[in-house]
């Protein structure tokens, strides 16, 4: 079997370390192994096996910043340039185009590092215009969850939603993302500064220096990613196939909150069954480290009593939060939920036994309420000529958890 032409080697430092990029290279080429014109794919630079050579590389700033979908290259008359120079352009990593030559003879491309640091100085401030970007974003994407009279899923909730451990992953690489850019500028503008005050860079860095922690990083990110992926996977697949709902015929279990059969005690309760595909009457119990039992409870249904016929349906969220600042914040952002809706208007209540009571219109009635750290939003719609006040059905549902 031939011996494969061409090897992938991820290199052991980023591409803003200049001086130990161009070394790695000069080493792999000594090694013989040199870097094609496929550049980098994924992170992996792509390398023919040929005899040793004694080559150099040098690294300039490029305006674009190229990845593994789109590499772009310096122009056609700076090419040309540095081909009458005896240089090749090879490829683009990052914020730099990659050049090489075979040619001891060959003049470097900058002998004036001050007129080099305009190059990487450029790339500076494209790196930085990305973190004011970035952090532009997260202020907005934040607000938009924390900000009072926006409609949309506040921020404890959709922690509870997505999971706490998912929500703090992607906190997590949220923010390496943010330290890695302000890295890259910081490491950057280090080098700027060298090269105005005349220094010239140094094409023979040890580049095995610090390659561990680098390599390291690298590896942890993508698990990290990966991990986030696959929960985002699997967390809209269940959105769409309902797999976590259990239907309230196959519930063996018991709620510790009152239901449409405790609305009315004295009438026989019969379940609406006319579902076509979601099933209108379900549960679904999980578990979160702020809130150790949360459900979400959907029941359709009707009512019969000698005087009386009821229909409607009951939806009701039962949190159970670590603390009981975490159920009064949760109350709040309830609240703010509601205030979000364009059918919002406040109900008058009071109830006794819980800590806390609102009542809104948020399309049907809703209420909100408290008890200790536990914490329940219901909502009750009437599809019958005849109704219950929100007194009645809520002061049940109070009752019930007031203990």
């Amino acid at each position: 079997m031939s011996e494969p032409k061409t090897v992938y080697r991820y290199p052991p430092c980023p591409d803003y370390d200049v001086e130990a990029m161009e070394s790695w290279l000069s080493d792999m080429a000594a090694k013989g192994l040199v870097l094609t014109r496929d550049g980098f794919f994924f992170g992996f630079g792509n390398f023919e096996k040929t005899e040793p050579k004694t080559m150099r590389y040098r690294l300039e700033a490029s305006k674009y910043r190229s990845g593994t979908l789109n590499e772009y290259n310096p122009p056609e008359e700076a090419q040309e340039i540095y081909e009458a120079m005896g240089w090749q352009y090879v490829a683009a990593r990052g914020n730099f185009y990659i050049y090489c030559t075979d040619d001891p003879e060959a003049l470097e491309l900058h002998t004036d590092p001050q007129v080099q640091a305009m190059n990487i100085d450029a790339a500076r401030k494209r790196i930085r215009n990305d973190i004011i970007f970035e952090v532009v974003w997260i202020i907005l994407m934040f607000g938009f969850y924390l900000g009072n009279g926006v409609r949309g899923t506040p921020l404890l909730l959709a922690v509870l939603a997505f999971g706490t451990p998912a929500s703090l992953l992607f906190v997590v690489l949220l923010s390496w993302t943010v330290v890695e850019m302000f890295s890259r500028f910081a490491a950057l503008n280090r080098l700027r500064k060298r090269m105005r005050s005349g220094e010239l860079l140094s094409h023979n860095k040890d580049w095995r220096k610090g390659r561990a922690a680098h390599i390291a990083g690298i590896i942890a990110n993508w698990i990290l990613t990966l991990t986030l992926a696959g929960v985002l996977i699997s967390s809209c697949t269940k959105a769409v196939d309902n797999t976590d709902e259990i239907p309230l015929d196959e519930f063996t279990g018991t709620v510790p909150f009152a239901t449409m059969e405790d609305f009315l005690p004295d009438c026989t309760y019969e379940q609406d069954k006319s579902s076509i595909g979601r099933e209108l009457n379900h549960i679904e119990l999980r578990s979160d480290v702020l809130a150790p039992l949360i459900i979400e409870y959907t029941q359709n249904g009707d009512l019969d009593g000698d005087d009386i016929h009821l229909s409607g349906g009951l939806g009701v969220t039962y949190i159970e939060a670590r603390s009981e600042w975490l159920a009064k914040e949760l109350v709040r952002e309830f609240i703010r939920n509601g205030k979000g809706s364009k059918h919002y208007k406040l109900l008058e209540l009071s109830l006794e036994g819980v800590d806390q009571c609102e009542a809104f219109i948020d399309i049907f009635p809703t209420v909100v309420l408290r008890k200790g750290n536990v914490v329940v939003r219901a909502d009750f719609y009437h599809s019958s000529e005849n109704k219950i006040s929100l007194e009645q059905w809520a002061g049940t549902i109070a009752a019930s958890i007031a203990g």
